[in-house]
């Protein structure tokens, strides 16, 4: 399996799991703020994900030095993107902190998810 559809696979996976707290939030008394929250941190998710992929390979390709440069400057860059998706679900009253911090969280859950079924199948 290449490079694309190893994240492609990953990407929907993570969406079809996203299904899953979509549901439960359909419940809840504010269900659209969670809802959009949720798609929202999702997005951003997978958008840096991708980020994070094609930097890495870039990474990679790069000389020892600039390399650790380019390496800590997209880690900040990531992190900035986080705080500030959540900063946006804080100030809009249109999200909920709550639905994009699991927005956030889904794709990692499912490659953690994904990874354990198959240390568990071996």
């Amino acid at each position: 399996m290449d490079n694309k559809q190893f994240i492609h696979s990953y990407m929907k996976k993570s969406s079809i799991l996203l299904l899953v707290p979509f549901i439960v939030f359909l419940w809840f008394p504010q269900r659209v703020p969670l809802i959009t929250g949720l798609v929202f941190g999702h997005c951003i998710r997978i958008l840096l994900f991708k980020l994070h992929s094609y930097e890495l390979s870039r990474i990679l390709n790069a000389p020892p030095q600039k390399a650790k440069r380019m390496a800590v400057f997209s880690y900040t860059k990531r992190f900035l993107i986080y705080g500030l998706t959540l900063t946006l679900a804080i100030l809009n009253p249109r999200l909920h902190v709550l639905g994009a911090f699991l927005g956030l969280l889904m794709l990692p859950i499912t490659i953690h998810l994904l990874n354990l079924k198959n240390i568990t199948m071996k």
